[in-house]
Parts: C-alpha cells; structure tokens; sequence
C-alpha cells in the first residue's frame, strides 16, 4: 500500500481490528487474554454478541500520523445479537489519532481514542429502588449518550522488546452496552519475543516463535456504589466488586518439527 492514503471500509466489521491496536498487547490468541490488557477495559465499543457491527469506517494515513473515524450501529439490547439501524437516534461515533516516532532508531507509537455512543440504555443515577434494588428500566430511553477517551502507547526497546500501556475513561452514569462494565482502566506491560536456544538444546525442538509477555490489569477502586457496575435490569441481581491486584503471566510456543504447541497460562486476573 502507499505510504499515504485515504481508505474507507463500509460494511460488517469489529471495530477493534482498526482502533485501539497495540502492537504488543492486542490479540488474545498469542497476546494477552485478560479483557483489560488485550483492549481499553473502559471503551465501550459498539458490537453484538459475537463482537461484530455495521458501518463506515475512513482511514487518513499519512507518513507520521494516521487519523481515523467510524460511525456504527450499536446492539438493540445490552450485548444483544441484532443491531439496532435507527442511525438516528442509536449509533456509535468513534475517533482516533495516532502518532508515530522512532527515537534512536526504535519504533514507537501514541494514540488517542475517543467514543460517544447513542443507545437503548439506561442511567444508574436516575434508577429507583425497588425493594432496594436499583431498576434501570424506567431510565432507559433512545439516544442515551454514553463517552470516553482512552490514551494507548508502544515502544519499542529491541528487536525482541517491547512496552506499552494503556489509560481509559469513561463516564461511568450510563448503562455498560456492548463491552465490560469498566469505568477506569489502566494497563501496562512487557513483551519479549525471542528464540529461545536454550529450549531448543534441552528439548530437542527447533523453536521458531517464543513469546513472553507480562502485564498489570486494572485494579485500582472506583469511587461508586458496588452495585453500580454489576447489575443489569435483565440479570435483576447484584454483586460486589472485586479489585484483582494480579500479574498476569502469558508464554507460548510454536514449533517447527512437528506443529505441535506447547503454551503455559497463569491468568488469575480473568
């Protein structure tokens, strides 16, 4: 592709395969798991159940910079499966900027993200109580506005090493809609990828991908009533929250003799 260009994607799409990427921490497969790590916890991306929407997304893509912006549809329920097309009324607006550097040589990358989305949903402020337990039903209306930004950084220290962390925001009244009930969220980490001789003289195994990456989910409280972000009006049920302050430990391999995999998970922030 040219270095710069404009693109323009219209269709079916996720739009996590276009906005918060991160070269280190961004694909569950090989990358981390934890939905806090492998994604801005607190953006509430426009996605039916199975992570999907419909919309227009256009790229400005330039030799530093890139500049993105995508309008999509948002679920007629809280992570339902069918999208709601009252554009209207019920959308999801998302913007990104990102800027890109290579200090001494390494490559680095900043982004900044920011999301209004419009929705079927309610307000937990506004919720009454019945029998002591907050009711979102009367609060939800077309076009509530929930938003956000989030801020995402990478760099590279060696070929093999790399750093990234993100920060995310977001207002914290409206009803979580697509994603995970997060208001604040704030990740960082390391990834190491490399051959690993060693293994390949223990073993026997030619080795040729090993990955080593750790990470701090989220874990500092919030200022809220426990009940604020566990309680949806279909679950009608509520539940504490629980601050998990853990280190999440992700290695795999992939070898070359006989395609087998071999990978170790120590994931207790899940």
């Amino acid at each position: 592709m040219p270095v710069e260009r404009l693109t323009t994607i219209t269709g079916k799409f996720a739009v996590t395969d276009y906005f918060d990427n991160n070269t280190y921490s961004h694909d569950p497969r090989t990358q981390f798991m934890n939905w806090a790590l492998m994604y801005n916890g607190a953006w509430d991306y426009s996605a039916d159940t199975r992570g999907y929407t419909m919309g227009t997304m256009e790229e400005l893509t330039m030799k530093q910079w890139s500049l993105r912006v995508a309008d999509v549809l948002e679920p007629t329920v809280a992570n339902g499966p069918t999208l709601d097309f009252r554009v209207a009324k019920n959308r999801g607006d998302i913007v990104e900027w990102e800027r890109r550097y290579m200090p001494r040589g390494h490559l680095g990358v900043a982004r900044i993200l920011g999301f209004a989305n419009h929705e079927d949903a309610g307000t937990y402020r506004e919720a009454p109580r019945v029998k002591g337990i907050p009711d979102l039903a009367p609060t939800c209306r077309n076009g509530t506005l929930k938003y956000g930004f989030g801020v995402n950084m990478e760099q590279s220290i060696t070929s093999a090493i790399g750093v990234f962390g993100r920060y995310g925001w977001n207002d914290g009244k409206t009803e979580s809609w697509a994603f995970t009930e997060i208001d604040r969220s704030l990740s960082g980490g390391i990834s190491i990828n490399g051959k690993l001789l060693e293994a390949e003289a223990r073993s026997g195994w030619r080795c040729r991908r090993a990955q080593l990456h750790i990470g701090r989910p989220p874990g500092f409280p919030c200022r809220r009533r426990p009940w604020v972000h566990h309680w949806r009006r279909q679950a009608r049920s509520l539940s504490t929250r629980e601050h998990r302050r853990s280190l999440l430990l992700l290695a795999s391999y992939e070898t070359v003799d006989d395609h087998r995999r071999f990978s170790t998970h120590s994931e207790p922030g899940l």
